[in-house]
Protein backbone atom coordinates (compact mmCIF):
# COMPACT_ATOMS: atom_id res chain seq x y z
CA UNK A 1 0.00 0.00 0.00
CA UNK A 2 1.27 3.44 -0.93
CA UNK A 3 2.12 5.97 1.61
CA UNK A 4 -0.78 8.30 2.42
CA UNK A 5 -0.06 12.05 0.40
CA UNK A 6 -1.02 15.19 2.54
CA UNK A 7 -4.12 15.85 1.92
CA UNK A 8 -5.23 12.02 3.21
CA UNK A 9 -3.52 12.77 6.36
CA UNK A 10 -6.39 15.43 7.31
CA UNK A 11 -9.26 13.27 6.70
CA UNK A 12 -11.78 13.29 9.13
CA UNK A 13 -10.84 9.72 10.21
CA UNK A 14 -6.91 10.02 9.15
CA UNK A 15 -5.59 6.70 8.16
CA UNK A 16 -8.12 4.30 10.27
CA UNK A 17 -9.63 2.82 7.39
CA UNK A 18 -5.68 1.13 7.28
CA UNK A 19 -6.74 -0.87 10.08
CA UNK A 20 -8.46 -3.18 7.23
CA UNK A 21 -5.06 -4.13 6.16
CA UNK A 22 -4.79 -6.51 9.33
CA UNK A 23 -7.87 -8.84 8.38
CA UNK A 24 -8.65 -11.11 11.35
CA UNK A 25 -5.83 -10.93 12.12
CA UNK A 26 -4.69 -9.13 15.82
CA UNK A 27 -3.08 -5.80 15.90
CA UNK A 28 -1.02 -3.83 18.16
CA UNK A 29 -1.83 -0.11 18.51
CA UNK A 30 -0.16 2.16 20.85
CA UNK A 31 -2.47 4.89 22.34
CA UNK A 32 -3.07 7.51 25.06
CA UNK A 33 -5.71 7.47 27.67
CA UNK A 34 -8.07 10.12 27.40
CA UNK A 35 -11.29 9.82 29.69
CA UNK A 36 -13.57 7.00 30.88
CA UNK A 37 -17.31 7.98 30.12
CA UNK A 38 -20.85 6.26 30.94
CA UNK A 39 -20.66 3.73 28.13
CA UNK A 40 -16.78 3.97 26.69
CA UNK A 41 -13.06 4.37 26.97
CA UNK A 42 -11.50 7.27 25.13
CA UNK A 43 -7.96 6.79 23.66
CA UNK A 44 -6.10 9.26 21.15
CA UNK A 45 -3.38 9.58 19.47
CA UNK A 46 -4.00 6.06 18.20
CA UNK A 47 -0.77 4.79 15.87
CA UNK A 48 0.44 0.89 14.57
CA UNK A 49 3.00 -0.28 16.69
CA UNK A 50 6.58 -1.02 14.93
CA UNK A 51 8.85 -2.36 16.64
CA UNK A 52 11.72 0.19 17.07
CA UNK A 53 9.94 3.02 14.95
CA UNK A 54 7.90 6.33 15.28
CA UNK A 55 4.78 5.49 13.30
CA UNK A 56 2.18 7.94 11.54
CA UNK A 57 -1.04 8.32 13.09
CA UNK A 58 -3.99 5.96 12.48
CA UNK A 59 -6.92 8.45 13.96
CA UNK A 60 -7.04 11.01 16.72
CA UNK A 61 -9.43 9.10 18.78
CA UNK A 62 -10.79 5.93 19.21
CA UNK A 63 -13.72 4.37 21.57
CA UNK A 64 -13.69 0.89 23.42
CA UNK A 65 -16.84 -0.14 25.08
CA UNK A 66 -16.67 0.75 29.31
CA UNK A 67 -18.16 -2.61 29.25
CA UNK A 68 -15.14 -4.75 27.75
CA UNK A 69 -12.44 -2.26 28.82
CA UNK A 70 -13.97 -3.69 32.80
CA UNK A 71 -13.17 -6.64 32.20
CA UNK A 72 -9.78 -6.97 31.46
CA UNK A 73 -8.39 -3.50 33.36
CA UNK A 74 -9.21 -1.86 36.47
CA UNK A 75 -10.57 1.85 35.58
CA UNK A 76 -8.65 3.45 38.10
CA UNK A 77 -5.52 2.52 36.94
CA UNK A 78 -5.34 4.49 34.02
CA UNK A 79 -3.20 7.84 33.82
CA UNK A 80 -4.04 10.83 32.19
CA UNK A 81 -1.59 11.24 29.07
CA UNK A 82 -0.27 7.84 29.65
CA UNK A 83 0.88 5.70 26.73
CA UNK A 84 -0.97 2.20 26.29
CA UNK A 85 -0.38 -0.63 24.52
CA UNK A 86 -3.81 -2.50 23.05
CA UNK A 87 -3.62 -6.04 21.33
CA UNK A 88 -7.09 -6.12 19.30
CA UNK A 89 -8.58 -6.73 15.90
CA UNK A 90 -9.86 -3.98 13.53
CA UNK A 91 -13.52 -3.82 13.05
CA UNK A 92 -16.26 -2.70 10.72
CA UNK A 93 -19.04 -0.47 12.62
CA UNK A 94 -22.55 -2.22 12.25
CA UNK A 95 -23.76 0.91 11.10
CA UNK A 96 -21.17 2.81 9.12
CA UNK A 97 -19.64 -0.15 6.77
CA UNK A 98 -16.88 3.12 6.17
CA UNK A 99 -15.68 3.43 9.39
CA UNK A 100 -13.30 0.86 11.45
CA UNK A 101 -12.92 0.53 15.32
CA UNK A 102 -11.35 -2.28 17.57
CA UNK A 103 -12.04 -5.17 19.77
CA UNK A 104 -9.75 -6.18 22.18
CA UNK A 105 -8.27 -9.36 21.29
CA UNK A 106 -8.78 -11.45 24.14
CA UNK A 107 -8.43 -15.08 22.97
CA UNK A 108 -4.65 -14.13 22.52
CA UNK A 109 -3.83 -12.33 25.62
CA UNK A 110 -5.57 -12.28 28.79
CA UNK A 111 -4.92 -8.54 29.48
CA UNK A 112 -4.83 -7.40 25.89
CA UNK A 113 -4.00 -3.58 27.26
CA UNK A 114 -1.15 -2.80 28.50
CA UNK A 115 0.91 -0.23 30.20
CA UNK A 116 4.68 0.28 28.48
CA UNK A 117 6.50 -1.30 31.41
CA UNK A 118 3.83 -4.45 30.93
CA UNK A 119 4.23 -3.96 27.32
CA UNK A 120 8.20 -4.55 27.57
CA UNK A 121 7.70 -7.86 28.83
CA UNK A 122 4.97 -9.33 26.18
CA UNK A 123 5.34 -12.37 25.05
CA UNK A 124 7.25 -12.73 21.74
CA UNK A 125 4.88 -15.46 20.45
CA UNK A 126 1.94 -12.69 20.80
CA UNK A 127 4.50 -10.04 18.60
CA UNK A 128 4.47 -12.73 16.01
CA UNK A 129 1.25 -13.58 15.83
CA UNK A 130 -0.41 -10.10 15.44
CA UNK A 131 -0.08 -8.45 11.64
CA UNK A 132 3.06 -6.08 11.28
CA UNK A 133 2.39 -3.28 9.96
CA UNK A 134 4.36 -1.91 6.65
CA UNK A 135 7.19 0.46 8.37
CA UNK A 136 7.21 2.48 4.73
CA UNK A 137 3.77 3.40 4.94
CA UNK A 138 3.71 4.22 8.76
CA UNK A 139 7.35 5.60 9.18
CA UNK A 140 7.11 8.83 11.39
CA UNK A 141 9.81 11.51 10.27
Amino acid sequence: MEKPNSEQLFEKNYLRRYLRLSGSRPIIISCKYKRTWEKHVTFSCVRPYIKGQHTSTLCNHINILRSEVEKVYNLSDFIFNRTYYIVCRSKQYEYDESRMGIELARDIIANPILNGNEFRIIEPSILQECFQFDPKVFHRK
